[in-house]
């Protein structure tokens, strides 16, 4: 288990800690020893790669007088959306997530479709009034739901997370664009999102080595 901690990390101690209700518990503590056995295998990170696709090399960037500014914002949701999606096919479990735009709904139904995955999905307002975008979900198999965001909160995580909870040894909640949840969410997040980052990183010091790089990373990597 030494090695699984090192991947696994998280804010509260060595195991990582988490206010939840008893019943969760098992079924965090099952997640949290899947991801230990799936992430800590070196090919597990390589499905993750090869389905995510994200090719990163010093082409990839823009230059200017003197410094140099890159996010990594669409390269590491592509990693996250594949991580989990791949967790969920090793676990048996369905997909449950929340989407904020239409690329991000697109690559989540993307990767649960290419891998045989039942989807759940949550829009917000402005997303879910995307007619095209919904047939489209629709069409690939997913269930999309368009109406809670509007009654009450606009918070697609809120409502997929709330479907995870009802349920956890039955779905996988994918907190795609966030670094939330219990542990060790936050932990499996950041591992997946580090896959992108480092190639990113990696990229970027060698056609700019020697100069001044600012990186725009999201919150989960900071």
């Amino acid at each position: 288990m030494a090695e699984s901690s090192k991947v696994l990390q998280s804010y509260f101690g060595k195991w990582g800690g988490f206010f939840v209700p008893d019943p969760m518990t098992p079924a965090l503590d099952e997640l949290t020893a899947s991801a230990s056995k799936w992430v800590m295998d070196s090919s597990f990170a390589k499905k993750v790669d090869e389905l995510a696709q994200v090719e990163v090399s010093a082409e990839s960037f823009a230059s200017t007088q003197s410094q140099h500014v890159f996010s990594l914002q669409s390269p590491v949701r592509r990693e996250i959306a594949s991580g989990y999606a791949l967790l969920a096919k090793e676990t048996a479990r369905e997909v449950v997530a929340g989407a904020y735009d239409a690329e991000e709904a697109k690559l989540i139904s993307d990767f649960c479709h290419a891998l045989g995955l039942h989807l759940s999905i949550w829009l917000d307002v402005k997303t879910g009034s995307n007619e095209a975008l919904v047939k489209l979900l629709l069409d690939s198999g997913a269930a999309v739901n368009t109406v809670q965001c509007r009654e009450l909160f606009d918070d697609p995580d809120m409502y997929s997370f709330q479907k995870y909870i009802a349920n956890p040894m039955k779905y996988m909640w994918m907190p795609v664009h966030t670094h939330s949840g219990p542990a060790p969410f936050p932990a499996i997040t950041s591992f997946f999102a580090s896959l992108a980052a480092k190639k990113m990183i990696a990229a970027a010091e060698k056609k700019f080595a020697g100069k001044k790089l600012a990186l725009l990373l999201p919150q989960f990597l900071v």
